[in-house]
């Protein structure tokens, strides 16, 4: 007599057949994984490279930790060439005081400059003398970083006597300074022994002395233009500079920051470690007693960059939150899906075991087991793969694959049991009930997820990094379409069904009547495809409203199709600017001063920019959204005001220098005048009667004519101006656009739809697979009564209607989604400025998103649904031949 297996022996048996169905779970969990385990990495590196590349676009002058006074260091015998004395004391100082920036700090430069005006050549100057302005420098690490092209370099001058230097070799042929010619400087001679050319012209230390590398051009107050140039001694020549340049000289030191190994985890103590500076005095030996008592003060621009770009990083936070909770809603309905279609190889033996009077409790738990040893091996593949390619960041990164391992041992006894009972009830031929309780689970779902969208939509003010509320939305949302568009498809259907009894065919009834009946099975492929489209829609909404605040931002900060700033601009020089072939009109801020506002009984100080409002309505061709104030009147002066001025100059009447002013309009801070927030604008006729007594322009707005071009009219300015700086709205946009955090975002929503289109691909190939018993019986009916159908049709109608009538639905989540989230977030950190960007909807390219998508689901359905039925053909032509 044989004994029989035992109920445990017959579960661990069960749980080593159906290979493929497990192995897929195991695929699904280890896929997933990796993409969760690798998100903090992703994040964490974007928000590193917003940190870095804004820093870096810093001059490095204004990045550093740097600062400058009177006097010399006071150097010991054997350090008179290095330095390093001074150098280092002020980098342990700095160390000492400020621990969180140690790391990111290097070592300290030192250099000395002395600038006296003109050098003018010992003798008889020549008829035509170029005007110049030479700076004799002392640096430690000059030699080291220029290659001498000509001559030698300078030796350390004999006491009293003449001091060597080296110029560039561009200094050299525009002061028309040869090799050997002495000149005066400030009551010693200078003689060139040299000329040389930098090695790494881009060496940020360059910049703290500009003029070493190609001699520079500044403007005089009468209009010209002098040459500037370095002029390089000896470092040990120090003991002469002692003696003569002690109480003219300038000493200036740095420290450099270092942007490469700031994290967006640091940046924030680096910042205030470097504020920190600004409140401190750091004390060096020094030949000047006055510098000496008072310390050096060391500042840097890097922290409100840092602030921002940290500002930055907590809104990609939480854009990246909103991204991620459709695509990981749909992943662990698929991996829920892949659960039950292992269930469903089960089911068998659930009834069977619990025939044999197996409890319950320990049914679900040798299933359970099984679950949690195949997600337990997907995670520990997915977490394996994510540290073999270098993508792991910290053991935060191990929360996704957690989650996905467990969800198998969480579906498969649940899936199983429910599996079971469906076919019990089934057989029994009891009624499934219950709909009218689901109803009203549904409209309470439903109720309440609309309740949190109405709650976050109406609590107004916008959030700067993760939110729980926001990030819940686009779930809430896609729930809300999903039972609406499940209750909407029996319908249809319906309809159908009614419609195809007229037909003299049989599918146009069989094809809607089977799928009314399979309303669990739908539901994983309308939930994907409903996020897919909903996630599509916002992020063309998304992209599209920054796309459009950069636009309307840089617009706003270059004021012109080309800004130009630079030094004082005389009337001669502006006249020469005003000439330059393709410049079709040009408007000069003529002045930027401070001035004070009577207001209330006290004066409030805002800065005040004068512009000539006809020209400057020429360059911008009537663009009526820019407001510019009027002439003024006998009775008051028309301005424009700031928001930040506004708000500081109140309700009250407005004078200044005896004159009253009218408010003509308020604009945002942002401004193409200058880097001021509380400003005001008033037209050049009302120049004086302010008490500006003097032009002195240095920013000018131009419109090209429409044949020039914009190469040719900077090398144009070039030559009318001393150094100028251009700005476009199409170069403001490119750097913007260009932002770590940015590129980050859009590449997760391209990663985003890349992955919910492959869900759902998965949801549509696993619903055919759980619906093929079914639909396998029903082809053999078929074919029984003679149908030459190759049961397509019958998938199709499985398929197609479900997703189909997802579109709308999904559409309307994605409009709402991107008016609720995007209204809710801060972006003026995206777009720069301070102004917060209008919502875009996309247009055009939206409705090519909606219709390419409806086409792209419709193909994967219609793909689905060939594979599908040409499977279950061959299998049906398999059976029947097997049953001869």
């Amino acid at each position: 007599m044989s004994r029989r297996p035992a109920t445990a022996a017959l579960l661990a048996r069960t749980a080593v057949t159906a290979p493929v169905m497990s192995a897929f779970v195991v695929l699904v969990v280890a896929v997933l994984s990796v993409i969760g385990a690798a998100a903090p990495a992703f994040l964490e590196s974007a928000r590193t490279d917003t940190v870095r590349v804004a820093l870096a676009q810093l001059p490095p002058s204004s990045r550093d930790l740097s600062g400058s006074g009177a006097g010399l260091p006071r150097l010991s015998a054997d350090d008179r060439a290095t330095w390093t004395g001074p150098t280092a004391d002020l980098r342990e100082q700095v160390a000492q005081r400020m621990p969180e920036t140690a790391d990111v700090l290097g070592e300290a430069r030192m250099i000395v400059q002395v600038t006296s005006g003109w050098s003018t050549p010992v003798g008889d100057p020549p008829e035509h003398q170029v005007a110049n302005d030479v700076m004799l420098t002392l640096d430690p690490r000059w030699a080291a970083r220029v290659d001498i092209v000509e001559g030698t370099a300078p030796g350390v001058p004999v006491a009293g006597g003449d001091i060597p230097v080296a110029i560039s070799v561009d200094a050299s042929a525009k002061l028309e300074w040869p090799i050997g010619q002495r000149r005066d400087f400030a009551g010693r001679v200078l003689v060139l022994t040299g000329t040389y050319e930098v090695q790494e012209p881009d060496d940020p230390d360059w910049t703290y002395s500009p003029s070493s590398v190609i001699s520079g051009r500044a403007p005089t107050s009468e209009g010209g233009i002098v040459v500037v140039a370095a002029a390089y001694a000896a470092p040990e020549s120090m003991d002469q500079f002692v003696t003569d340049f002690e109480e003219t000289a300038t000493t200036v030191s740095w420290i450099p920051v270092q942007g490469e190994r700031i994290t967006a985890d640091s940046a924030d103590d680096v910042a205030a470690g470097l504020r920190g500076a600004s409140t401190s005095r750091f004390r060096v030996a020094m030949t000047f007693s006055d510098l000496t008592d008072r310390g050096y003060v060391l500042t840097s621009a890097a922290p409100p960059v840092l602030t921002a770009a940290v500002g930055r990083g907590g809104a990609l936070l939480a854009v990246f939150a909103v991204i991620a909770v459709g695509p990981l809603a749909v992943a662990l309905v698929a991996l829920a899906l892949a659960g039950r279609m292992l269930a469903q190889r089960r089911a068998g033996i659930v009834r069977l075991v619990s025939a044999r009077g197996a409890s319950a409790t320990g049914v679900s738990l040798v299933l359970g087991v099984e679950g949690l040893l195949l997600g337990a091996l997907g995670g520990g593949i997915g977490v394996a793969s994510t540290v073999a390619l270098g993508l792991w960041q910290h053991p935060t990164s191990l929360i996704a694959p957690l989650v996905f391992a467990l969800v198998p041992a969480a579906v498969l006894p649940l899936a199983a049991a429910v599996s079971a009972r469906a076919e019990l009830r089934a057989a029994a031929g009891a009624a499934t009930g219950g709909r009218v309780r689901r109803l009203v689970v549904e409209a309470f779902v439903v109720l309440c997820c609309a309740a949190l969208v109405a709650l976050v939509a109406g609590r107004g003010g916008q959030v700067a990094t993760w939110d729980p509320l926001l990030t819940i939305i686009p779930l809430a949302l896609t729930v809300i379409a999903g039972i609406v568009a499940l209750r909407v498809v029996p319908l249809l259907l319906s309809a159908a069904e009614r419609a195809g009894v007229r037909s003299p065919r049989l599918m146009p009834l069989l094809g809607p009547a089977r799928s009314a009946r399979l309303p669990a099975v739908r539901s994983a492929s309308a939930l994907a495809a409903i996020v897919g489209l909903a996630v599509a829609v916002f992020a063309v909404s998304f992209a599209a409203t920054v796309d459009g605040g950069i636009e309307d931002t840089a617009r706003a900060q270059t004021g012109a199709e080309l800004r130009v700033q630079t030094a004082y601009i005389g009337p001669e020089r502006l006249a020469a600017a005003r000439t330059v072939p393709g410049i079709a009109s040009l408007a000069p801020v003529y002045s930027s001063s401070k001035l004070n506002i009577s207001t209330g009984g006290q004066k409030v100080p805002v800065r005040m920019f004068v512009i000539d409002s006809a020209e400057l309505a020429d360059v911008r061709a009537g663009e009526a959204s820019v407001a510019l104030p009027a002439a003024p009147t006998a009775d008051s002066i028309p301005i424009i005001v700031s928001e930040s001025a506004r708000a500081r100059l109140g309700g009250e009447e407005l004078t200044a220098n005896g004159h009253l002013l009218t408010i003509e309009s308020v604009a945002p801070d942002d401004n193409p005048y200058g880097g001021y927030d509380v400003w005001i604008l008033v037209d050049h006729a009302a120049m004086r009667d302010l008490g500006v007594r003097q032009d002195a322009p240095d920013v000018l707005f131009v419109r090209l004519d429409p044949s020039a071009k914009l190469s040719d009219v900077e090398a144009g300015l070039n030559g009318a101006l001393a150094a100028p700086q251009f700005t476009t709205p199409d170069g403001v946009i490119a750097e913007r656009s260009a932002d770590p955090a940015l590129q980050a975002v859009r590449a997760a929503l391209a990663i985003s739809l890349a992955l919910v289109a492959a869900l759902l691909g998965v949801c549509i190939v696993m619903m055919l697979v759980l619906g093929a018993p079914a639909r396998a019986r029903a082809l053999q009916v078929l074919r029984s009564l003679g149908s030459r159908s190759r049961g397509f049709a019958l998938v199709a109608w499985d398929v197609l209607p479900t997703l189909i009538v997802t579109i709308p639905f999904g559409a309307a989540a994605g409009f709402v989604m991107s008016a609720v989230v995007i209204a809710a977030l801060d972006l003026t950190g995206f777009v720069g400025g301070s102004v917060r960007p209008a919502i875009h909807w996309g247009g055009l390219g939206q409705l090519v998103v909606i219709v390419g998508y409806t086409l792209a689901v419709v193909l994967i359905g219609l793909v689905a649904a060939a594979v599908a039925a040409a499977r279950a053909s061959r299998a049906s032509d398999q059976r029947r031949r097997e049953e001869g």
